[in-house]
């Protein structure tokens, strides 16, 4: 197995390649991954506190499965959401992503439209670069951040990230 660490604007990722990945459910085969940290404050630019939105190094050619888990605190307070956001209530105008939860974890691919990706598992399709960030409309108060694992199956299809350069 090979392991590499690579740093990016305000992200790391780690890419791993070999066996004690994840499993392609139609290749039966073990599928390279990479995880990848979202600080609490990972938003798109423009919003109060946004650190901007966390570019993975994953380049997805069709599809990308995430998974997410962690916590993030909110207003300067003890309240933490996991990557779901806050389950009983939707975000409103002035949010990068209406009508899902608030402070849940957001993705997408290119210059495409945000999407809900929570805690996952949920699959983004697309072509280009897949980005993360906190649906949050004030990031400046929050803390901690979710750790998302991002994983692409498809037959012939090949995982791409910055981890390729070093190979």
């Amino acid at each position: 197995m090979t392991l590499a660490l690579v740093v990016g604007p305000g992200s790391a990722v780690a890419a791993e390649r070999g066996s004690g990945g994840p499993v392609c459910p139609i290749m039966q085969q073990t599928v390279p991954s990479a995880t990848v940290q979202v600080p609490a404050k990972a938003g798109p630019t423009g919003f109060p506190g946004a650190t901007g939105e966390v570019d993975t190094g994953v380049c997805v050619r069709r599809s990308v499965t995430v998974t997410a888990t962690g916590a993030i605190g909110i207003d300067g307070t003890q309240v933490t959401y996991g990557p779901q956001g806050a389950t009983t209530t939707t975000a409103g105008p002035g949010f990068p992503l209406q009508g899902v939860p608030k402070w849940s974890l957001i993705g997408r691919i290119g210059n495409g439209p945000w999407q809900y990706i929570g805690a996952g598992p949920t699959t983004l399709v697309g072509r280009g670069e897949l980005y993360l960030a906190v649906n949050d409309d004030f990031l400046s108060d929050n803390s901690r951040s979710f750790m998302a694992n991002i994983s692409q199956c498809g037959c012939g299809d090949h995982f791409w990230s910055a981890m390729d350069a070093l190979a």
